[in-house]
């Protein structure tokens, strides 16, 4: 018997036969079951690095989850140890910053609603999604908005700024039809969060120990980014997790590239230059490195820069082109002479929010080139 591929679609003839995979690993009962081992086979598609088994689970499998006899302290705690909760949470900053708004965030695979009480602070409208009644039951009992279905095309919302799949897709029969209907749930822009096993660990190290009956997919690094670009998606970001364990991805819906972009985007931000300059007297930037000499170029011809401040000493007295202003180091005088600060230095934001806000107490505003639109001044 051979298997198609779930990633690709094309025939895989590399397999192994298993025959003792424990199906009841990731549950509690809440009376004694008798143990029950499933073989089966494993696929291995090298195309794809993606791994795979046939499925033996149906609808009713999720419906029989019992988690009362999980410790008390374990559910209140939402499942995770803290490290887990630490990640998620910035996940969701990451989630949020990636995103064209933080109106609504769904939370699919929701589970006892771990990341629902920690995007709860950061997202306005949180709702999660699982097939598990039991475990919809947990998350309703802390007050969250669930829904005890499957992520299928009967899930008619749309218009959602952020999505997080978490440890779900593994799962699944069809991984690309939830990502398909991810796509169609997300508005233009939106950006979703997906983690899954590292499939590739897995088999690279033969780790008996990580073969599950409930999990069907074993991804890649690149099985995972396929999956998501061949529907669509634009990878913002994908990488090994939780000590190469896991394998993250962040991705947005980006269904088309506007025509024109770079000259509408550079119009736009050189609008709102003009707009600084009739309000302001002292702008000045900061970063002389290429994307500020390329920024200086492009946006202030004709505009006089106060300061150009960078942190590298070495420039200190040197020139870029098209600018009569020495680069200087910021010192607390020079930055609280300027009323608007434009920093080109993006890779480098939060170290130089801190700088600004803390080190020299500036209360200016303060704009980033990649956010004209956005001001810093928080």
């Amino acid at each position: 018997m051979n298997m198609k591929c779930r990633i690709c679609g094309k025939e895989i003839a590399e397999k192994e036969e298993i025959h003792d995979l424990d199906t009841d690993i990731n549950r509690v009962f809440s009376k004694p079951v008798s143990k029950r081992i499933s073989g089966g086979t494993i696929f291995f598609c090298r195309e794809c690095v993606h791994g795979q088994i046939e499925n033996s689970f149906n609808a009713d499998y999720y419906n029989d989850y019992n988690l009362l006899n999980v410790d008390r302290k374990y559910v209140e705690g939402g499942g995770q140890g803290t490290i887990k909760r630490d990640y998620y949470r910035k996940m969701i900053e990451k989630l949020k910053s990636l995103s064209p708004d933080n109106e609504k965030i769904l939370d699919v695979g929701c589970g006892q609603g771990t990341i629902m009480l920690l995007a709860n602070n950061i997202f306005n409208n949180v709702k999660g999604i699982d097939p598990s009644e039991c475990e919809c039951s947990i998350a309703r009992g802390r007050g969250l908005n669930v829904i005890n279905e499957f992520f299928d095309e009967n899930f008619a919302e749309r218009d959602y700024s952020s999505l997080v799949i978490t440890q779900v897709l593994e799962h699944l029969q069809d991984p690309g039809l939830v990502i398909d209907m991810a796509f169609k749930t997300l508005k233009e822009g939106g950006c979703v969060y997906v983690d899954v096993p590292n499939g590739y660990r897995i088999f690279r190290d033969n780790r008996y120990y990580d073969l599950y009956a409930e999990h069907l997919n074993y991804f890649s690094l690149y099985g995972l980014s396929k999956l998501l670009t061949d529907r669509g998606f634009y990878i913002v970001s994908i990488e090994e997790v939780f000590d190469g364990n896991h394998i993250a991805a962040y991705a947005q819906k980006i269904s088309k590239r506007e025509k024109g972009g770079f000259e509408l985007t550079r119009i736009k931000n050189q609008e709102i230059l003009d707009r600084l300059y009739q309000r302001y007297n002292n702008i000045s930037v900061w970063g002389a490195g290429v994307k500020g000499r390329e920024f200086i170029k492009l946006s202030f011809e004709e505009k006089k820069i106060a300061h150009l401040f960078d942190m590298d000493v070495n420039l200190n007295g040197c020139y870029v082109a098209n600018c009569d202003v020495a680069i200087e180091y910021p010192t607390k005088e020079a930055v609280n002479e300027s009323d608007v600060i434009i920093v080109t230095a993006i890779e480098n934001r939060e170290s130089i929010l801190n700088v600004l806000r803390v080190e020299n107490a500036y209360d200016g505003r303060i704009f980033f080139i990649d956010r004209m639109d956005e001001d810093s001044s928080q």
